[in-house]
């Protein structure tokens, strides 16, 4: 597919203007590569994230006293427990579990929007499914259940169970009843945190265990704290141990997604923490573009705008696997990141999420890239970056068209109130760049510095502002 189109083009000239600018002629914009490998349909693209290390790996984990900066914080001793976790399955273990009402099988089932459309499926199970002589009643049953329509926003994971052949729906709380066991804590701590330890102690009041949750997406900032769950199921945050805010904050994130888990371990250096950032956000950037491309469809887009959509989400398909298996090289753990389906936008929703996500973030998230293409410490890595770059690079420009076909849209809000949005969404992102710490002591992901990204901040967005003034563009 060709991908030279006017809105790339542009954005291609002012970041290498603003490198120019800001860094001394960095111009990295006008010499990123641009891939030539086939576009990849929807209907064929995973949206189940993480996607693991690829096989063979992308780029081998550099050298261990090259690449894992030391972090500069305290170490969190290790958690110790005094009674048994069941750890398999992630704590869904019949045997370890005293329910409410006796099952025979439980299924924790979640369907999951994508670029190929609804799919369903068990993330975990346990037990004998459907334990009758005459299963294919309670199979059938199973199916109906999981295939309900999901009411958004709640997020809409299914506990399925089936008891002699009964297949029934249920809430993890319903089936849990009171918390009897360090098991059952485990299981309801992971619903609601990210990563949870397998261990725990014994309280007076229930079990202690130690997770790891996202306390806010923009700057993404994550917490390691020591949580007591009561009888009841409540839970309450005993002491909070760690805190770790990341600057990786920029591409377009997805309306849809209702489960962030980060790991069940802390990252082992701020380099693996930024990376394992980076790769949730290009996981959910797999989903905005899923969105986009079916609420296109149903307005008619020009063809040419599906084409670049579907090959956005190819592209952001590899960031995630790759990114991802840059966090296991750094000695981190992939995130996973789950979506639900939501009816589609109006117009107006669509343009203003394209203004702060594509226009806004995606801009700078090229931009951040194209610097490390540049200045990231090993060959592999700076590959790397350098094909998100152009692809990021891409997909801003993407934004710009489909800003300029949006306008003329009936239900379009005005270019004032998208201008609005889009002062808005840049002064919410200079914060939160401004907010963010530094992450790279060693330059091994060749971020730009502190004083470096306020130039680069302030060149890119007096650039686009002058070229929309310029062009008629308000993107």
């Amino acid at each position: 597919m060709q991908r030279t189109r006017y809105g790339h083009d542009l954005i291609k000239a002012i970041l290498a203007a603003t490198l120019g600018a800001s860094l001394g002629g960095c111009d990295t914009a006008t010499t990123m590569p641009v891939t030539t490998m086939p576009v990849t349909t929807p209907a064929t693209v995973t949206p189940a994230i993480p996607v693991g290390t690829p096989s063979p790996p992308l780029m081998p984990a550099p050298a261990p006293t090259n690449t894992v900066s030391a972090a500069t914080e305290p170490p969190v001793p290790a958690f110790v427990g005094d009674t048994h976790v069941a750890c398999e399955q992630r704590g869904l273990s019949l045997p370890d579990l005293k329910l409410a009402t006796a099952v025979d099988y439980i299924e924790e089932n979640q369907p999951m929007a994508g670029p190929g459309g609804r799919r369903y499926g068990a993330r975990r199970a346990t037990g004998t499914r459907c334990k009758t002589k005459n299963p294919a009643t309670c199979e059938k049953k199973l199916a109906s259940l999981a295939a309900k329509r999901p009411e958004w926003p709640r997020p809409d994971t299914r506990w399925l169970t089936t008891q002699a052949g009964i297949a029934k729906a249920t809430t993890l709380r319903a089936l849990l009843g009171p918390i009897d066991t360090a098991t059952e804590a485990y299981l309801l701590l992971g619903s609601e945190w990210g990563g949870v330890d397998c261990a725990a102690r014994v309280h007076k009041d229930g079990f202690v265990l130690r997770g790891n949750r996202m306390v806010t997406d923009c700057p993404i900032v994550t917490e390691t704290a020591d949580v007591l769950v009561r009888g009841d199921g409540r839970t309450e945050v005993l002491a909070v141990l760690a805190t770790h805010t990341s600057g990786a904050c920029a591409g377009r994130r997805a309306p849809q997604v209702v489960e962030h888990t980060p790991g069940s371990r802390a990252p082992t250096s701020k380099a693996a923490a930024w990376v394992a950032d980076v790769a949730r956000l290009e996981a959910e950037a797999v989903f905005a573009f899923a969105q986009l491309h079916r609420e296109l469809v149903a307005l008619d887009a020009p063809p040419r705008l599906l084409a670049q959509v579907k090959r956005a989400i190819a592209d952001e398909v590899r960031h995630a696997r790759d990114t991802s298996a840059l966090t296991v090289a750094l000695g981190g753990e992939a995130p996973r990141v789950v979506a639900a389906e939501i009816p589609l936008r109006s117009v107006a929703a669509i343009a203003f999420d394209n203004v702060v996500e594509g226009c806004v973030r995606e801009t700078w998230g090229a931009l951040v890239a194209s610097v490390q293409a540049q200045r990231a410490k090993t060959p592999a890595l700076r590959a790397l970056f350098a094909q998100i770059a152009a692809d990021e690079t891409a997909h801003a420009g993407l934004a710009i068209e489909l800003h300029d076909w949006l306008r003329t849209r009936a239900g379009a809000p005005t270019d004032q109130e998208l201008e609005g949005a889009r002062r808005e969404a840049t002064a919410s992102l200079r914060r939160e760049v401004e907010a963010a710490a530094p992450v790279d002591d060693d330059g091994l992901l060749g971020l730009p510095t502190k004083a470096e990204t306020r130039d680069l901040f302030t060149n890119l967005f007096a650039a686009l502002s002058n070229a929309s003034s310029g062009s008629g563009l308000r993107c």
